[in-house]
């Protein structure tokens, strides 16, 4: 996996700039620590650069050894002093919703949640006519909240 430009994609990004800027950490944790499809949406500006780096290796996950020396330049970049079990639990979050979001684009539990699909897209171009039939499923539908369902085909 190639990780160059890495620091610089997530330093261009206005929501993670802004929350280190803001006194917080490279992740949001708002919604909790343990991987789920909305931790995932919430942190897309995160892990969609790594998503995009997994596809040319053939999904081959990050190494954490990579991912740490990766979030500690950006923690320093940000004049952001952590400690390194701070910057261990940035990288190993990190790597946790990759491997979420692996796993349900592997085993085409495509959520109806769009943002999530659009994740699993990314790793997994193939499940656009999947997610298509979802969505027009949906449209039929019209569901008030589908938020976390899941659907396998």
């Amino acid at each position: 996996m190639e990780y160059d430009g890495l620091v610089k994609e997530w330093d261009a990004c206005e929501s993670i700039r802004n929350r280190l800027r803001g006194g917080g950490f490279l992740e949001d944790t708002s919604l909790g620590d343990e991987p789920n499809n909305k931790v995932c949406v919430l942190n897309q500006d995160v892990i969609v650069p790594l998503l995009v780096r997994m596809v040319p290796v053939n999904l081959q996950l990050p190494i954490v050894e990579q991912l740490r020396t990766v979030v500690a330049k950006l923690y320093e970049d940000n004049q952001r002093q952590v400690d390194e079990s701070r910057v261990d639990d940035s990288a190993w979050f990190c790597r946790k919703l990759v491997v979420h979001v692996k796993r349900k684009a592997q085993k085409k539990l495509v959520s109806m949640d769009m943002d999530f699909q659009e994740l699993c897209l990314v790793l997994k171009p193939e499940l656009q006519d999947l997610v298509d039939g979802i969505r027009a499923q949906q449209a039929e539908d019209d569901p008030e909240d589908a938020g976390d369902e899941q659907v396998h085909f």
